[in-house]
C-alpha cells in the first residue's frame, strides 16, 4: 500500500480488501507488527474515507483463536475466485462457525461467501433464502461494500424466480449505492450485471447493448480490472448471439478467451475458462463449422477434468459438452461412435441431478437409436424422455428453464413423430404433432402447468380428431433432423408426404432465400430464381397434384423452417406460387380453434402515422374513409383514446413506420405487442399492420414479444403484417386493392390473393407484391 494516494489504487480498493483477506491478513496472523497486517490497517483507513468500516471492525474484533477462521475465510474467497464453489460454500461454513459471535464481521463477510457460491450453483432457493437474510442484518451498518455486494447477489436470486422488477431495483439500488461511496469497479460490476439480466427481455437487445456500451466506457477511464471487462463483453456476446449474429459473436468470445489465459495461475477460473470454450464450440456450430466446435468442445472438457471430481458446478458443464460432441457424431452420420460417448457420460450423468441435462441425454439418445434404425428403441427412449419431461415441468421456474424444456421436449415429440412416420402411422403421427403443438402453447406462457405420464398423452392423443378441411386444402409441415414431412388435408382426404431433406440444410435454404426476397432488385436474378424453384421443389412440388388453382391454401408452417413465403416460390414452368393460389399461414388447427370466426367488419379504429417522408402512403388514408365511413381515425399518441375505442372496434388499421416487433408513431415512439391486450381486441375481426417488418407469417401464437401473437392471442381471427421492410409506393397500391377487395366481400386471403395479381405486371418482384402475408383462421 505505499502507492496508496494513486488514483489508481484508490478506484481498486475493494480489489484490494479481497487481496488483504486472501494474503496480507492470513500471513500476518498473530503478529501485530507484519507487514501485511500493518497494509491492512492502512487499507482499513482509505475505507473508512468512503464511509465503509467493515474491514476496520474485522480487525479490531480478531483475537488470538480466530486464525483458522481467518484462514477459512480466505480459503473460501479464492475458491470462489476460482470458480470451486463447492469447496468455497465449505470452507464458507467453516469460517462462519469459527468466528460465531466473536467476531460478526468476519461471520458476516463468512455468509456472503456462503451466499455468492450458492448462486454460482444455481441454488435458487437457497441463494434467495441465505441472501434476503444477510441483507436484513446488514441494515443499520456502514459496511458498505457487503450491502452493495449482497443487493447484487439477491438481484441475481431474484431475476432467477422472475421477480425481475425487484431484481432491478436492487441492481439501480447498489449501482447508486456504489456511486454514493465512490466504488467505481463496484458500479461498473452493477451496470453489467442489470444489462445481462435484461438480455432474455429485451426484444431486439438494444437496452442492454447500450447500457453495456456505457459500461465499457466508464471502464476505459478507471483503472485496469480485467474482471469487470470479461463482464461487459460477456453481455455483449449473449446480444449478439440473441441477434443470430455468431460471426461478431466469436470475435467477443475470442477476446474474453484471452482475458482468462492471461489471468494469474493463482486466479485461474477454470470452469470459467472451460465455459468459454464450451460457448464458442457452440458459436461455431452456428457458423456450420463442426471440426472447430468439436476441437472447442475437446479443450473445454479437458480443462473441467482438472477440476476435482466433488465440484458439481463443473461437472454440470462437461456432461453437456460430452452431449453435444454426441450431436456432432451424428451430424458426420457415425452413430456408433455418438452412442459410445453416450455411455461414456452416463455415469456423470448420474451425479448431477439436472433434470433439464437429463432430458437432452435421453432425446439424443433417442436420436442415436433413431439413426441406427431401432425404430422400437427409438420409441421407447423418446416416450421415457417424455415423461420425465412432463413430470419435470412442475419444479421450472424460470422463463430461460421453461424455454429451455419447451426446447427439449419439442425435439422429443419430434422424434417420436419421425418414429411413427417410419413406422407407416401417419395419421397418428399427425395427431401426435398437433397434439404437440397445443402443449408447447401451453407450456410456453406463464401459466404453470403439471406434468403428466405418457399414458395420459398417448390417451389424450387418441383423442385428437382427425382432420377436415371445409374448403380449399390445408398443408401441415413437418421438419426433422432428416426429413421433412408434409400432411394434405382436403375435406376428410388425409394424405402424408416426405422429403429426404435434413431440417439444417432446408434452414439454411429458406434463411438465404428469405434474404434475397426481402431485398429488392437483387443483384443475380437468376440465383435468386434458381434458389425459388429448388425450395418449391421441397416445399410444394411434391403434392402439388393435390392443389386447386385459386382455392385458398391454408399453411401450417413448422417454426423451424419459419421465413420461407410460399407464394414467392416458382414452379418448373415459371409461375409463381401466389399468382395461382391464396394463401394464408395458419397458427396451428388447434390454435386456430380459440380465434373468432371472421365476420362483417365494417367499423374500428384507424391509426394514422404516418410522417411526411411517405408521401405515396397519403392516397391510403381516403381509400379507408372512402370505403370505411364508420372508422375512426385517431392519433395514435392518444392512448387512453384509442384504446378505449378499440375495445369496440372490428377493424384496426395502422399505416406509418415500423420495425421488428414493433408500430413506431411521434418520432420514435413504439407501439409493441404489450399495447394490445388481449381484452382491448375481444370484438376485432382483423388487424391491417401496414408498415415495415410487422410481422413473421407463421409464427402463430408462440412467439409472444410478435406483433402477430398479441393480435391472435386476443382472438382476432386475420391480422395482415409485412415480412419485410416495404416499399411504400407498391404498398400503397396493393393495400388499395386489398381493401376495395375486402369492402367487396371477399376473405382476407382472397383478399390479399387479388391485390396481388393486380400489381404484379408493374412489380415482378416478390420484393414488392409478397411484402404482406394473411395470418389467422383459414375457415
Amino acid at each position: 500500500m505505499s502507492h496508496s494516494s494513486d488514483t489508481d489504487v484508490r478506484q481498486s480498493l475493494t480489489e484490494y480488501q479481497d487481496i488483504a483477506l486472501r494474503t496480507w491478513i492470513p500471513e500476518g496472523a498473530g503478529n501485530p507488527d507484519s507487514p501485511g497486517l500493518k497494509a491492512a490497517h492502512l487499507l482499513a483507513d482509505l475505507l473508512n474515507e468512503h464511509g465503509d468500516n467493515w474491514l476496520n471492525h474485522f480487525l479490531k474484533a480478531i483475537q488470538p483463536g480466530d486464525a483458522a477462521g481467518i484462514q477459512a475465510l480466505s480459503t473460501a474467497i479464492t475458491k470462489n475466485k476460482r470458480g470451486l464453489y463447492n469447496a468455497g460454500q465449505i470452507e464458507a461454513e467453516r469460517a462462519e462457525k469459527i468466528f460465531g459471535s466473536r467476531n460478526v464481521p468476519g461471520a458476516l463477510r463468512a455468509r456472503f461467501e456462503f451466499v455468492y457460491a450458492s448462486q454460482r450453483l444455481l441454488d435458487q432457493e437457497l441463494c434467495l433464502k441465505r441472501a434476503q437474510g444477510l441483507e436484513r442484518e446488514l441494515r443499520g451498518t456502514s459496511y458498505r461494500w457487503l450491502q452493495i455486494q449482497i443487493a447484487l447477489e439477491e438481484a441475481v436470486c431474484l431475476n432467477f424466480h422472475e421477480e425481475f422488477e425487484a431484481a432491478d431495483q436492487h441492481v439501480e439500488a447498489a449501482r447508486e449505492e456504489a456511486k454514493r461511496a465512490d466504488y467505481p469497479l463496484l458500479k461498473l460490476r452493477a451496470i453489467s450485471l442489470g444489462a445481462g439480466m435484461k438480455v432474455p427481455r429485451d426484444p431486439d437487445v438494444s437496452a442492454s447493448w447500450q447500457e453495456a456500451l456505457e459500461g465499457l466506457a466508464q471502464y476505459w477511464n478507471g483503472p485496469s480490472a480485467p474482471d469487470r471487462l470479461y463482464e461487459f463483453l460477456t453481455v455483449m456476446k449473449r446480444c449478439l448471439i440473441k441477434e443470430d449474429n455468431p460471426d461478431a459473436a466469436r470475435a467477443f468470445e475470442e477476446s474474453m478467451v484471452m482475458i482468462l489465459e492471461k489471468t494469474h495461475v493463482a486466479d485461474e477460473n477454470l470452469v470459467l475458462k472451460a465455459i468459454a470454450h464450451a460457448d464458442m464450440s457452440e458459436i461455431y456450430l452456428k457458423l456450420n463449422d463442426p471440426k472447430s466446435a468439436e476441437k472447442e468442445a475437446d479443450i473445454a472438457l479437458g480443462i473441467l477434468q482438472k477440476i476435482p471430481p466433488g465440484e458439481i458446478a463443473a461437472r454440470k458443464y462437461e456432461v453437456p459438452i460430452e452431449i453435444e460432441k454426441a450431436e456432432l457424431q451424428l451430424e458426420r452420420n457415425d452413430a456408433k461412435k455418438a452412442a459410445e460417448i453416450l455411455d461414456g457420460a452416463k455415469e456423470l450423468l448420474d451425479l448431477i441431478h439436472d433434470e433439464l441435462i437429463r432430458l437432452r441425454f435421453i432425446r439424443v439418445q433417442g436420436d442415436v437409436w433413431l439413426r441406427m434404425g431401432q425404430l422400437d428403441d427409438a420409441e421407447r427412449t423418446y416416450k421415457t424422455g417424455l415423461e420425465l419431461a412432463e413430470q419435470a415441468l412442475a419444479n421450472l421456474h424460470r422463463r430461460e428453464d421453461r424455454q429451455k424444456w419447451a426446447d427439449e421436449t419439442g425435439e422429443l415429440y419430434r422424434g417420436l413423430v419421425n418414429v411413427f412416420m417410419e413406422q407407416k402411422k401417419e395419421l397418428q403421427a399427425l395427431q401426435l404433432w398437433r397434439w404437440y403443438q397445443a402443449r408447447t402453447l401451453a407450456a410456453s406462457g406463464d401459466v404453470q402447468t403439471g406434468g403428466i405420464s405418457w399414458d395420459e398423452i398417448q390417451g389424450q392423443v387418441s383423442t385428437v380428431p382427425l382432420p377436415a378441411e371445409e374448403s380449399g386444402v390445408r398443408i401441415v409441415y413437418a421438419a426433422m433432423k432428416d426429413n421433412l414431412y408434409a400432411w394434405t388435408i382436403k375435406g376428410t382426404e388425409v394424405k402424408a408426404f416426405s422429403v429426404a431433406k435434413k431440417q439444417k440444410t432446408l434452414k439454411e435454404m429458406v434463411t438465404r432465400y428469405a434474404e434475397k426476397c426481402s431485398t429488392p432488385g437483387y443483384s443475380n436474378p437468376a440465383l435468386f430464381d434458381d434458389e425459388s424453384k429448388k425450395l418449391f421443389a421441397v416445399l410444394l412440388q411434391p403434392f402439388i397434384a393435390v392443389l386447386q388453382q385459386n382455392n385458398t391454401v391454408a399453411v401450417e408452417l413448422d417454426p423451424a423452417i419459419n421465413g420461407v413465403f410460399l407464394e414467392t416460390l416458382k414452379s418448373p414452368e415459371g409461375w409463381y406460387f401466389g399468382q395461382k393460389y391464396p394463401v394464408i399461414y395458419s397458427p396451428g388447427w388447434v390454435q386456430e380453434s380459440v380465434l373468432r370466426p371472421f365476420g362483417k367488419a365494417d367499423q374500428g379504429v384507424f391509426l394514422n402515422a404516418q410522417p411526411r417522408d411517405i408521401p405515396e402512403m397519403q392516397g391510403l388514408e381516403k381509400t379507408v374513409t372512402g370505403l370505411y365511413p364508420a372508422i375512426e381515425s385517431l392519433d395514435p399518441s392518444d392512448l387512453e383514446a384509442w384504446h378505449r375505442r378499440l375495445a369496440t372496434s372490428q377493424m384496426l388499421i395502422f399505416f406509418g413506420h415500423g420495425k421488428a416487433q414493433g408500430l413506431i408513431y411521434a418520432g420514435n415512439q413504439v407501439l409493441r405487442a404489450q399495447d394490445f391486450p388481449p381484452d382491448s381486441l375481444a370484438h376485432l375481426q382483423i388487424a391491417a399492420l401496414i408498415a415495415c417488418s410487422t410481422g413473421s407469417a407463421g409464427q402463430g401464437l408462440i412467439h409472444t414479444d410478435d406483433l402477430v401473437h398479441a393480435f391472435l392471442a386476443g382472438g382476432t381471427p386475420n391480422v395482415v403484417a409485412s415480412n419485410w421492410d416495404v416499399d411504400s409506393r407498391a404498398t400503397g397500391q396493393l393495400i388499395a386493392v386489398f381493401l376495395h377487395s375486402l369492402k367487396a366481400g371477399k376473405t382476407p386471403a382472397n383478399a390479399m390473393y387479388e391485390a396481388r395479381k393486380s400489381i404484379f405486371i408493374a412489380y415482378a418482384e416478390p420484393y414488392y407484391w409478397a411484402a404482406f402475408s394473411v395470418v389467422g383462421k383459414a375457415n
